[in-house]
């Protein structure tokens, strides 16, 4: 409902006002908190640490869902039952020295129940930063396959496995689509 703000940092995921005020602890952690997202809901929240993907629900327990490395950049569909992920460069997106590296990596979709990982993309090129379309057929991405990186689209479903290039020389660092798409 946007009235929260989550971030995770060393020490665990947390949860603040957007107004301001004092952080909740919503999940601890072991590790630096490398990617989080709530649910279109809010009842869930999945987060990375290292190379393990976790989803917190509102008043449960913290539940391992996957190994995946290099995750980042994850989104959820709008009907909540799987995440879109960036994976195998985690630091394309993080503060630091190999911050924007154009190292390859792949564009997957996580079964929030099951775990179950499917790529949709290649890992010949730099593929990151993925959203869902609203109506959740398609998943838009960043990606340097055809040279400068550019916004590329592909179901969400990966049926044809046909990715389609929808911007010439734009060189996104990372993508966001307004909510009516």
């Amino acid at each position: 409902d946007g009235s929260r703000i989550l971030y995770g940092n060393g020490r665990g995921l947390f949860s603040v006002s957007a107004s301001g005020g004092v952080p909740r602890q919503e999940a601890s952690a072991s590790n630096p908190i490398e990617s989080a997202a709530w649910s279109p809901d809010g009842s869930t929240f999945a987060f990375v640490e290292r190379d393990s993907m976790f989803l917190k629900k509102s008043g449960e327990a913290t539940r391992f869902l996957v190994s995946v490395n290099g995750v980042i950049a994850c989104h959820w569909s709008p009907d909540a039952r799987r995440l879109a992920c960036a994976a195998g460069n985690g630091f394309y997106l993080q503060v630091g020295s190999l911050f924007g590296n154009f190292a390859p990596g792949w564009i997957a979709v996580i079964d929030a129940t099951s775990g179950a990982v499917r790529r949709l993309t290649d890992e010949a090129s730099l593929n990151t930063s993925p959203v869902w379309s609203p109506d959740g057929k398609w998943i838009y991405f960043v990606s340097n396959r055809q040279g400068v990186n550019d916004v590329y689209r592909i179901r969400a479903g990966g049926e044809n496995g046909r990715v389609e290039r929808l911007t010439v020389g734009l060189n996104p660092q990372s993508i966001s689509l307004s909510a009516d798409g």
